[in-house]
């Protein structure tokens, strides 16, 4: 094998580009007469303002889109996606950041699988197989860059999709199905409730307050015990006991005027199903000063700033988008009420942001203003070539802007299994500037009539809290810069000590990587003050195996920890109801093509060319493996019927590089999933086992020990049997104390044989018919001595390894447990570990039936290109082959030109 060799660089420090460019565009002004303001309060906030272009400049902030070729999937396909990551301070792709984390995660919040995505020009793409997915369900994937969690984890990209079972008849996806988990089989979760389990009603305030006497505006939303949406009406109810009548005018949101008075005001409202609600208004402050913002009519957006008699603040009114500073000003006392507005033609399009800044750097009020883009939405537009005809070729003309380029999917119309209600566009302007789920966002862009400024408005005061931190921006909050803009591929972290004789300073530290295909790699670093070390990597892809060796100056081995800092993935999310609602099949992305020579495939082939199926042939003789224990303990047995997986190599990881201790396993599991309960069994110093071995009448331990149909009768082997050691005879038994699963037993199968049932209850030993195979080793102790871990609540699985009809009515619970049996071997200041590079860039593969005869397919997805190039007059141009029965195609086509403008297609 050709061995290559390629040196780190080691770098002490991680680089950051910070680009100081700023917006370019022209900036709304706004148009009023300003009182003059005394020079130590105006110099003062002039400076808070000037904060705000300063910190932008030099922490611009990102986002990421993925655009997948499906809205739905079925479990064995291949989600594909392609990403683009722009800047949020200027119109353009990203410079910044090199590396982009995409993942799965299940229903329960578990991360599935993590792609490592190379950008190029801010763009990239990949794919996860859903092929090994445990159960159907809602699965979210997500993309940030690790420079973006220096803020919220909300501001990821984040989209939930319904991934079904498998179709029973290969190619019929009329009626897709998930698998249901009544309540006994309710999943572990590691996301937050989304709702408390009962109805309620937020009040948000126009610019976040309530002042005592100032008219106000006050917008509120109504959800379910889920937080679902409910549409309501009622009545508010003032202090001095006037009525007005309220109602939610869309998707559960309302606005009522309100003008706060000594007493408290109560809203009464009466859901769908006649239910009655009552809540009480939050209360006002004595002085202060109301933002109100007309943002429906004309061609103007009008702000105005009203305050108490108490209230002779100076105050800065700022309106910021991406993070400039677009059009500020200052407010003095004497303004009791201070009119600005701003043209909207001027605003930049999407989602700003009106601050009022008091000279302690303070946001006294707050507002978010949406403006629709004044030329729209640039499009791309698709003409067909031909017709359809199964496994015929079909050709796509497209029209768009010159040199942009673009992802595309083609699918099958007749087996998608869900509606789009997102594209490119309406991330960029709506959903990636507000917390929380969006229904329907392409609403808010179809139009700019009254209507739909109207409905946008009243998204803006109840859901537009916020991407942007105006007060931290204008350094009166703290902002501590945690993550590294990642400009390519590093290798950092910090020592741990292992003993307090051991300093972490100074400690010489030698990385190796070297992977299957013969690469290696190698660098040397000394850690600073605080055991801190980096190292910079060439471009490479896949997994390589890691190995870290720490010296002190003398060279001479020390053990330490060796942390990596690569655990930074956000919590995850509490997914909404809406969000696992299906979304209406529309007609907008269809694109017509005649039809051609719909007979039934199998008839157009000739007998010779005919597809014929292969029928199922049970094989009478056992396979026989070169690697035998590889074959038996191969994970597809803990993963038929699990519904939960746990990857413990990757859990022990994550431990070890925060310098933690590593817990058993039993431990472990308990801390990760709350349905656990009881204590861990006794044990030994090498395994786990009962405290006391239990006696078994002798014609039962014949039957325990039959190996293929064939009993061991001979007194001897029996005798024998007896004589081993305690340890041994642990393996195989029932015990009535240890672990339970949702107080349920548990059967703990290990590398796929059985080991033994805890909180058994009144099932003991005795009551065992038959155990269908007994492992013969220990049962590790520490969590980094497994490879992963699978439970399963199926009412049989278990009785593949045990026999015991006593223990069925517990309904125990099958937890699988696959461990290593081979470790590196441990050499004092070593640590053996992996990294991961860039993922691997997999290729959408289609037949070309210019090439092979027509067949069977039922692929949904024709098409797919994650980077679809225009030429210089805005032309592209499309083949593919048609599946066996495709009649009406769909097209799902978006971008981000280079400048940062949304490209999509919308017939």
């Amino acid at each position: 094998m050709i061995m290559k060799h390629t040196s780190l660089i080691c770098c002490m420090a991680m680089a950051a580009m910070l680009c100081c460019a700023t917006a370019g565009a022209q900036q709304p002004q706004a148009t009023a007469t300003t009182v003059a303001a005394g020079p130590g309060a105006k110099a003062t906030l002039e400076r808070f303002v000037g904060n705000i272009s300063t910190f932008n400049r030099l922490f611009p902030q990102e986002k990421v889109y993925l655009h997948l070729d499906n809205t739905a999937y079925f479990r064995g396909e291949t989600m594909w996606f392609s990403a683009y990551v722009v800047r949020a301070d200027r119109p353009a792709l990203t410079d910044m950041s090199r590396v982009l984390y995409v993942d799965l995660l299940d229903p329960t919040g578990e991360t599935v699988a993590t792609r490592k995505v190379k950008l190029d020009h801010g763009r990239g793409s990949g794919s996860f197989k859903l092929d090994k997915l445990l159960t159907s369900g809602f699965y979210e994937i997500r993309a940030y860059t690790r420079y973006m969690l220096n803020w919220d984890a909300a501001w990821a990209f984040s989209r939930v999709l319904p991934v079904f079972e498998a179709p029973k008849a290969e190619g019929d996806y009329s009626e897709p199905t998930m698998a249901a988990h009544d309540y006994r089989k309710r999943m572990p979760s590691a996301r937050a409730k989304a709702g408390d389990g009962k109805a309620r009603v937020r009040f948000f305030p126009e610019g976040g307050r309530l002042v005592m006497g100032l008219p106000s505006r006050v917008a509120f939303d109504v959800t379910g015990p889920g937080g679902e949406p409910l549409q309501a009406g009622g009545t508010l109810t003032m202090a001095d006991g006037r009525r007005v009548v309220v109602e939610t005018l869309r998707e559960g949101r309302g606005v009522f005027d309100y003008t706060p008075a000594e007493g408290s005001a109560t809203l009464t409202l009466t859901d769908s199903a006649g239910r009655w609600h009552e809540f009480e208004l939050p209360g006002a402050e004595s002085e202060g000063c109301v933002l109100t913002v007309g943002a429906i009519e004309g061609d103007y957006v009008n702000v105005a700033v009203t305050r108490s008699k108490g209230y002779d603040e100076p105050l800065a009114m700022v309106l910021v988008n991406g993070g400039n500073v677009d059009a500020a000003d200052i407010l003095m006392p004497g303004e009791r009420t201070a009119r600005r507005r701003f043209f909207r033609p001027d605003m930049a399009p999407g989602v700003s942001q009106v601050a009022l800044i008091d000279r302690n750097g303070d946001i006294v009020a707050e507002r978010m203003v949406f403006v629709s883009p004044q030329a729209g939405v640039d499009t791309i537009a698709f003409r067909a070539e031909g017709s359809l005809a199964p496994c015929g070729k079909l050709a796509l003309e497209a029209q768009t802007e010159p040199g942009v380029t673009f992802s595309l999917a083609v699918r099958d119309r007749a087996a998608d299994a869900n509606g789009a209600d997102a594209d490119a566009a309406t991330w960029l302007l709506l959903s990636s500037e507000l917390k929380g789920y969006i229904r329907n966002p392409q609403y808010y862009l179809e139009a700019d009539d009254e209507e739909h400024r109207r409905a946008a408005d009243l998204l803006m005061m109840v859901q537009g809290w916020r991407r942007y931190d105006v007060a931290q921006m204008a350094g009166s909050k703290e902002f501590v810069r945690r993550q590294p803009m990642e400009d390519g591929l590093y290798l950092f972290g910090q020592l741990h000590q292992a003993s307090r004789r051991n300093k972490t300073a100074g400690v010489k530290l030698t990385a190796t990587l070297y992977n299957r295909q013969g690469v290696a790699m190698g660098g040397k670093a000394t850690t600073d003050s605080a055991g801190m070390y980096a190292f910079r990597l060439p471009d490479c892809e896949g997994e390589y195996t890691l190995l870290l060796n720490t010296t002190n100056a003398e060279g001479k081995a020390k053990n330490y920890r060796v942390g990596i800092d690569r655990n930074f993935a956000p919590a995850p999310r509490p997914v909404w109801p809406a969000e696992t609602e299906p979304v209406p099949m529309g007609e907008a992305r269809q694109l017509a093509v005649p039809e051609a020579g719909f007979d039934t495939l199998a008839t157009k082939l000739s007998m010779e060319d005919r597809v014929h199926m292969i029928r199922e042939v049970k094989v009478k003789g056992k396979r026989l493996f070169e690697k035998a224990r590889a074959g038996w303990e191969n994970e597809q047995r803990g993963a038929f019927k699990a519904y939960v997986r746990y990857d413990c190599d990757r859990a022990a990881d994550e431990i070890y590089d925060a310098g933690d201790d590593t817990p058993t396993i039993f431990e472990w599991l308990a801390q990760k999933n709350p349905f656990f309960g009881g204590n861990e069994v006794d044990q030994g110093d090498e395994g786990y086992g009962l405290a006391e071995p239990q006696e078994l009448p002798v014609e039962q331990q014949l039957s325990m020990v039959n190996e293929g149909g064939k009993l061991q009768t001979e007194v001897s082997q029996m005798e024998e049997m007896q004589t081993e050691s305690a340890q041994d005879q642990y393996r195989g038994f029932l015990t009535r104390d240890g672990m339970s699963y949702k107080n349920r037993p548990i059967v703990w199968v290990l590398n796929n044989t059985f080991y033994m049932g805890t909180s058994t209850r009144g099932v003991s030993t005795a009551d065992i018919v038959n155990i269908r195979a007994e492992t013969s080793e220990e049962m590790p102790r520490w969590l980094d001595e497994y490879k992963s871990v699978y439970i399963s609540e199926d009412e049989d699985i278990w009785r593949n390894y045990v026999e015991a009809p006593e223990l069925a009515r517990y309904s125990p619970v099958t937890i699988f447990l696959y461990s290593h049996h081979e470790f590196p071997a441990k050499s004092k200041g070593l640590r053996h570990t992996h990294f991961d590079g860039y993922s691997r860039v997999e290729t959408f593969q289609m037949p070309d039936y210019s090439l092979m005869p027509p067949m069977a397919d039922h692929r949904r997805t024709l098409y797919w290109n994650p980077a679809v190039k225009a030429d210089k007059d805005g032309r592209a141009r499309i083949e593919l082959y048609n599946n066996s029965s495709c009649k009406q195609i769909a097209i799902s086509a978006e971008g981000i030109s280079y400048d940062g403008r949304a490209v999509v297609y919308r017939p």
